[in-house]
């Protein structure tokens, strides 16, 4: 697995910097946290998380205090796309309706693509 991050806003240089492990990007973030915002808000970092032949790309909010959550993140993501995790703040069939007309899962085939990165990305893997 490689991890590439970028973070787009607060302290930055622009720069990518590329791990192999949770562990990693956990340390990393953690770093960029320090210089977060307070008081709830958020800096977005971009992620890219490369699988063997297959990886795919989405934001993540940083906070003061979120690092340790990087890879949940990722994995609701993929559970997002795959429509086997609905956010709390939609109902299922707006979930469902929106993942319909959604180039990255329109087909249950584009789903299955994403379940199956969700299980990659699971602990035990």
């Amino acid at each position: 697995m490689k991890i590439t991050m970028i973070r787009l806003e607060g302290p930055t240089d622009g720069n990518a910097v590329h791990v192999e492990t949770w562990a990693g990007a956990i340390r990393q973030l953690q770093d960029w946290s320090r210089t977060a915002p307070e008081g709830g808000a958020y800096d977005k970092v971009d992620l890219c998380i490369s699988l063997g032949d297959d990886g795919f790309s989405m934001r993540f909010d940083l906070s003061r205090t979120n690092a340790h959550t990087v890879r949940d993140a990722a994995i609701n993501h993929c559970r997002f796309y795959a429509g086997t995790w609905t956010p709390s703040h939609w109902s299922k069939a707006r979930h469902l309706a929106y993942l319909d007309g959604c180039r990255w899962s329109a087909t249950q085939e584009l789903r299955d693509r994403w379940e199956a990165l969700a299980v990659l990305l699971e602990p035990s893997n």
